[in-house]
């Protein structure tokens, strides 16, 4: 086989196999989604921003179909988590979220989802496994346009910022978090 062939060969195997790890996978039934949920930590990759950096402005429906504006949880710390059904480490981050939403919501906390899926999949998925905290519904598009603005330009989920109270982005992390690294955000934060 000769040197160009065989690079070729090698580029078309190795392009196959990322586009296998980063294609939705096409399951309409959330329980099958939620029964293979991969437990072992993804490759997380965290970044300290520069703090005096204000997060970016949006609004999205939320799954009742209100508008919410970003603006509404001003003077509180936000976790923002962008994440989707078919996304196994964001399925497996959800019991986390809900745990510490409820912990410390009283104290000025508030976790907010970004789904990149439709109202109707996102109504059938909570009905399997609830979510007690608000999610905004983006679909994929708005979902990673509003990513984008938040640093996040490969389009990567989960993918969580956490915001201070003032607005400023206190520090972002690509891939899975687990309960504990979420919980020394937050502490950090408050």
């Amino acid at each position: 086989m000769s040197p160009r062939l065989f690079f070729i060969a090698c580029a078309i195997i190795v392009s196959s196999v990322f586009a296998g790890l980063y294609l939705p996978q096409d399951n309409d039934n959330p329980a099958q989604q939620t029964a293979t949920i991969n437990t072992a930590p993804a490759v997380q990759i965290t970044t300290e921003t520069n703090k005096l950096k204000m997060r970016p402005s949006f609004q999205l429906p939320d799954i009742t179909g209100k508008i919410r504006h970003i603006k509404e949880w001003d003077n509180r710390i936000v976790v923002l988590n962008f994440w989707a059904t078919w996304c196994q480490p964001c399925l497996h981050e959800i019991p986390a979220f809900n745990k510490l939403h409820t912990k410390y919501q009283d104290k000025g906390v508030t976790f907010l989802g970004i789904a990149a899926n439709d109202k109707t999949e996102i109504e059938r998925f909570t009905k399997i496994l609830p979510i007690s905290y608000p999610i905004l519904i983006g679909g994929e598009f708005q979902t990673y346009e509003i990513a984008a603005e938040f640093g996040n330009i490969y389009s990567i989920i989960p993918y969580t910022v956490f915001i201070a109270a003032n607005g400023q982005i206190h520090s972002i992390a690509a891939g899975l978090l687990s309960e504990q690294e979420t919980e020394n955000r937050i502490k950090a934060l408050l």
